[in-house]
């Protein structure tokens, strides 16, 4: 799986005024800003928060931005795998 690298959490949140709620898996900005770790951890880090976002907009109908941050994870998730699969090649 690829949350696996990525120091995770589970931070409880409260409903949001769309009516979604979640627990959501993340570490804090302070822990990346931190140590960030490699590209491909920050990568998944930001496809995590993209997909919770996107959810959140989806619940308020905000179709089009639910559309942009789906796009911004799917980049995220690329930009892992890709590094992903470099280090497995170099190994």
């Amino acid at each position: 799986m690829l949350y696996a690298s990525v120091d995770m959490r589970h931070i409880p949140q409260r409903d949001m005024s769309c009516g979604v709620s979640s627990i959501i898996h993340r570490r804090s900005v302070n822990e990346f800003l931190r140590n960030p770790g490699s590209q491909s951890d920050v990568a998944t880090y930001i496809a995590a928060m993209a997909k919770e976002l996107a959810e959140m907009a989806s619940g308020c109908q905000m179709p089009l931005l639910r559309y942009l941050l789906e796009m911004a994870q799917d980049e995220a998730l690329s930009i892992s795998r890709q590094q992903q699969d470099s280090r497995e090649a170099g190994e």
